[in-house]
């Protein structure tokens, strides 16, 4: 029988395996329509490609569209493609399609976009899934489903909330990343479980964003997502958060099939 425990208020963590999730899902049909209907969605996909948060988007994508270009991949299907943003960054030459639940999200994307898995009849070379695992109810049915349209040897590309990140340390209840939409919350070590449960191998990830302001305001007393400037924290060194792996954001690169590679 699982034995778990609760960890930042709202969260589970199970004894075993490590894996975390939010203790009360919202009701499917309600996340469908969130997703699919709701003005905040389309907001919140071009605010993170303007200002600072183009500069975060780049950040993160640069070691997929490097590996993309550098290992001569010819096909990419991104899940939850949004305003195309991770699209427009990879070669001309190679074959791009999205998915996008949120119409208005899609009007930006310069490449095809579809509703749902079932509309696609071809397979790719890379899956990528950007901020999408964390919203799932079953991660792992997920992963299956888009394996089925990963050419052999293919990839799966992945970023994720990292639940080991300095920000969920420090932070705690006061996270900004606990939300009602995010159902799962992952580790290095859960996520590679998981999708070597899957059929994958674990080829490499880094973690990006620090989120180093709001841990600076917190470690001083202030609401950590208040609009507080402030310069830094004399015993935390931002850099020492991506060198110890401990970025607010995983990003990963999975393998179809393949012997371990790390």
């Amino acid at each position: 029988e699982m034995t778990y425990k609760r960890i930042y208020g709202l969260l589970y963590k199970c004894d075993e395996c490590g894996f975390v999730w939010l203790a009360n899902h919202p009701k499917q049909e309600v996340l469908d329509v969130f997703y699919k209907q709701s003005k905040p969605m389309s907001t919140w996909a071009d605010i993170k490609t303007v200002g600072l948060d183009n500069q975060r988007q780049r950040d993160k994508y640069e070691m997929f569209w490097y590996f993309i270009k550098t290992n001569n991949l010819k096909s990419v299907l991104d899940v939850g493609s949004g305003t195309g943003f991770f699209i427009h960054g990879i070669p001309c030459s190679v074959h791009a399609m999205g998915i996008e639940v949120n119409e208005d999200n899609s009007r930006h994307c310069s490449f095809p976009v579809v509703r749902k898995s079932s509309d696609i009849n071809r397979k790719f070379d890379v899956v990528s899934a950007f901020g999408i695992l964390e919203h799932l109810k079953d991660p792992r049915e997920f992963i299956d489903e888009y394996s089925k349209f990963i050419n052999e040897s293919g990839y799966f590309f992945v970023i994720v909330p990292n639940i080991d990140s300095a920000a969920f340390e420090i932070l705690g209840d006061s996270n900004c990343t606990i939300s009602p939409t995010h159902l799962s919350y992952f580790s290095i070590n859960t996520l590679i479980r998981l999708f070597s449960e899957c059929g994958f191998s674990f080829i490499a990830h880094k973690t990006k964003e620090t989120e180093y302001k709001a841990i600076c305001r917190k470690l001083t007393g202030i609401n950590p997502y208040s609009k507080v400037e402030i310069t830094g924290n004399p015993y935390l060194k931002e850099e020492s958060i991506l060198k110890n792996n401990q970025g607010a954001k995983l990003c990963c690169r999975f393998q179809k099939g393949q012997k371990c590679l790390t």
